[in-house]
């Protein structure tokens, strides 16, 4: 694998959107409605990550996996907004997805790498990822990484549909090291 991570551009729009759209339909098979994931068009994706790019910023980072040239992932992650977490306290990864076609080499592990010393080096203390319940492969992928699932669920709207997702989480500052107190 030699994927590039890099700050997302305005001219990546085009590329996150067939990212996002293929990933989700992918993913998502089965667990969502097939009406819902047959609008999530590419030029229609690519236009709200367009205006986004060109947004002044609200803390959060959009970052690129890219290889070869061709922008094969990404993932968006900043200040977790949790009503249970203390403001400043946690980062969160909102998204983070790879091309069907990329996924196994290697790609989210990088995106989740970049985005986790990034977390780190604000001086946050914890990371959280909310993962919907029945997708398997990405629970799979997290804790392959290191985070556990740590009790806390909701149900999210997908769609005009309920879909239940838990927390994974781990820590990025600990402020304690208990694993060097036992």
């Amino acid at each position: 694998m030699n994927a590039l991570v890099r700050a997302a551009r305005p001219g990546d729009a085009d590329a996150i959107g067939r990212v996002h759209s293929e990933s989700w339909r992918l993913t998502y098979a089965g667990l969502l409605s097939p009406r819902y994931l047959a609008t999530l068009d590419v030029e229609v994706l690519a236009e709200k990550w367009r205006r986004r790019l060109g947004a002044p910023g609200d803390g959060g980072s959009l970052v690129v996996a890219e290889e070869a040239g061709e922008v094969v992932g990404f993932a968006l992650f900043g200040p977790a907004g949790e009503r249970d977490l203390e403001d400043g306290f946690a980062g969160e990864i909102q998204m983070l997805y790879v091309r069907p076609a990329g996924q196994r080499h290697g790609h989210g592990r990088a995106l989740y790498q970049h985005a986790v010393r990034e977390l780190s080096a604000r001086r946050l203390f914890w990371l959280v990822v909310w993962v919907v319940e029945h997708n398997h492969a990405a629970r799979a992928f997290y804790r392959r990484v290191g985070l556990t699932a740590d009790g806390a669920r909701r149900t999210d709207l997908l769609g005009g549909q309920p879909v239940e997702v838990v927390r994974y989480a781990a820590p990025l500052n600990p402020a304690i090291d208990f694993a060097r107190l036992t």
